[in-house]
């Protein structure tokens, strides 16, 4: 020990001091739920076309048909609808970061605790901060899903669940019935994935692993609710509503996909990738003083852009390190594939009302018919839009290798009722109109044309 230190105590250093295992049960809801969506195989994979080089993909599909009505006896000689494949484009748009984290060399000179070395260091602060950083993931995640919510079967933009009683804990079968018949009424064939917060579903969670009578003679232990996950509240800090009820996400396995993407990769990856060569810039092997590679989340398998620099000269003209992590991802909500109501994406949100003498939220009125639905115009300017090669209508993209030639209103609200299966257009005068619960956009010529309805 020098001089210097000889007036400090003697250090000792505590391992794992942080649990670094907290995972929020959003990430393994969302994969899950993307996981088991077996009827697309869109992978992460599909956006690449080389190490660390990005595209777009494309969807090629038959949408749903959904006025297909006809007559007995009718020619097939006869021009009939004709049908053509639709394309969707999709590409990977978010990024969730850390912030940038610093270790300067003067920090550890101190340190008297001789059994770590400077990349044990640095994977420590990563290690202690990947629990936060899952949970600004999730939160990046939920949020923007919850912007894609969509409407009910029914036509309202959410419903109340009455779940279970938590003063007694009674539960009701009911309620979890009811959400189950809405998807069911929706024509979608698999079970929901669901995710929420507050008391009624953490006792719903743990109550189906135990069995036995309550006193209102409802077996707990009976009542199964597949796919079922817990968060403590984050859809309604992300909603602003913390304290007026709590939230349901459910959502159609089918209708997402959970995608992402690697920056640091193939040519756009460095010698040095890991955190563990992070002494190697200090010593200056190989002649790196940057590294570009990547961190593994070990528990949850989420693979981060690792990006490290070693500045020779840093505070107070003395060396340290600077790096942090990115994620790059994309939840992609499918265009629709069942004749449901214009709208329904299979992505709902539901409020839960336990059963108390207490008053249900505010805006969690149960709706006791279909909401009416409204009727939304638009006027197209014809003589900007001769003819069709690419649309974007309702968030549906098509492209069609020969133009189609509009000459008349009729022409293009034909092409639109083609092209978008969620609402049925028509003509009343100069305007276009559809009846719904959204109202939607069009785009015409890759946007060299829009038409906006209200």
């Amino acid at each position: 020990m020098g001089y210097a230190n000889q007036s400090h105590r003697i250090q000792q250093y505590a391992n794992n001091f942080v649990d670094t295992s907290y995972v929020p049960n959003v990430l393994p809801f969302l994969f899950s739920a993307s996981a088991a969506n077996s009827y697309i195989n869109l992978q992460s994979q599909d956006f690449i076309v080389g190490g660390g080089k990005k595209r777009t993909t494309q969807l090629n599909f038959f949408g749903p048909l959904c006025d297909v009505e006809g007559q007995c006896g009718q020619s097939l000689c006869a021009t009939g609808d004709t049908i053509e494949p639709k394309e969707e484009t999709f590409t990977i748009t978010q990024c969730t970061s850390t912030k940038k984290f610093s270790l300067r060399l003067e920090d550890l000179r101190s340190i008297d605790y001789n059994q770590w070395d400077y990349n044990y260091v640095a994977r420590t602060i990563v290690e202690t901060a990947m629990p936060a950083a899952r949970e600004l993931l999730a939160e990046d995640m939920l949020t923007y899903l919850l912007a894609k919510v969509g409407v009910l079967p029914n036509g309202h933009s959410t419903d109340t669940l009455k779940l279970l009683n938590t003063q007694t804990g009674s539960v009701n079968p009911m309620g979890w019935l009811k959400l189950k018949k809405q998807f069911v009424d929706a024509k979608l064939r698999s079970n929901p994935y669901s995710l929420g917060g507050g008391s009624e579903i953490f006792a719903l969670t743990q109550l189906q692993g135990s069995a036995g009578m309550n006193d209102d003679g409802v077996n707990t232990g009976a009542v199964q609710v597949p796919n079922l996950w817990y968060d403590e509240g984050m859809i309604g800090q992300i909603k602003g509503d913390t304290d007026n009820g709590n939230y349901v996400l459910a959502i159609d396995p089918r209708m997402i996909k959970v995608v992402s993407f690697i920056e640091n990769a193939g040519i756009f990856r460095t010698d040095l990738d890991s955190i563990n060569d992070i002494g190697k810039l200090f010593t200056g092997a190989q002649g790196h003083d940057f590294i570009l590679g990547t961190y593994t989340d070990p528990q949850t398998g989420i693979i981060w852009d690792l990006n490290v620099n070693f500045e020779k000269c840093g505070t107070n003209n003395k060396p340290e390190w600077s790096f942090h992590l990115e994620h790059k991802w994309d939840i992609f909500v499918l265009p629709p594939n069942q004749c449901t109501i214009q709208g329904y994406n299979g992505v709902v949100l539901y409020r839960t009302c336990p059963e108390t003498e207490q008053e249900c939220p505010t805006g969690g009125v149960s709706p006791l018919s279909p909401a009416s639905p409204t009727t939304y115009s638009a006027t197209p300017n014809l003589a900007e839009i001769p003819t069709i090669s690419q649309s974007t209508i309702g968030g549906v993209s098509n492209s069609q290798e020969t133009p189609v030639t509009i000459s008349t209103i009729t022409d293009l609200v034909n092409y639109m009722n083609a092209n978008y299966s969620a609402a049925i257009f028509s003509v009343n005068g100069s305007n276009i109109e559809y009846d719904g619960h959204v109202a939607i956009g069009a785009s015409f010529n890759s946007g060299d044309y829009t038409l906006t309805f209200s």
